[in-house]
């Protein structure tokens, strides 16, 4: 099952997958929280972000695959879904950056974990943390 849907419906994306697997598969599906493993991504204390916020008049652009992310005039959930898609587990976003900002993350494959040092480089970090998240819970009726 894969679920495409538009930024601005992103916050109802739980709903709408729902609403699909209650009425298409069958399934009874309910929305819940639970304590889960995230990683919280934040700024670094003490460290300026090696990127830039965006000129207001710059075309928005995000391109993002196993070789990396590229982002001009983009918010931090971006970022956010990049990593989620790679790391594959809950990232929370508490950088409290909410302007649009150009950036590129260089991912490698063959080595995951050079994220953490890109990362690191732009003055962010992930942390470990195990957090109370909504999570969509699937059941056979």
């Amino acid at each position: 099952f894969d679920l495409i849907v538009p930024e601005e419906l992103g916050e109802k994306r739980f709903e709408i997958m729902k609403q699909q697997l209650d009425c298409y598969f069958g399934y009874k599906t309910f929305i819940e929280k639970r304590i889960m493993p995230v990683k919280v991504l934040q700024k670094i204390i003490g460290v300026e972000t090696g990127f830039q916020k965006s000129k207001q008049e710059t075309k928005s652009f995000a391109s993002f695959s196993g070789s990396g992310l590229s982002m001009i005039n983009q918010g931090m959930n971006i970022l956010i879904t990049f990593l989620q898609s790679q790391l594959r587990i809950p990232i929370l976003d508490e950088t409290k950056l909410n302007d649009k900002y150009d950036l590129d993350v260089p991912y490698y494959n063959e080595n995951p974990d050079q994220i953490y040092a890109e990362l690191n480089k732009l003055g962010l970090q992930l942390i470990d943390e195990n957090r109370e998240i909504e999570v969509l819970v699937i059941r056979d009726k």
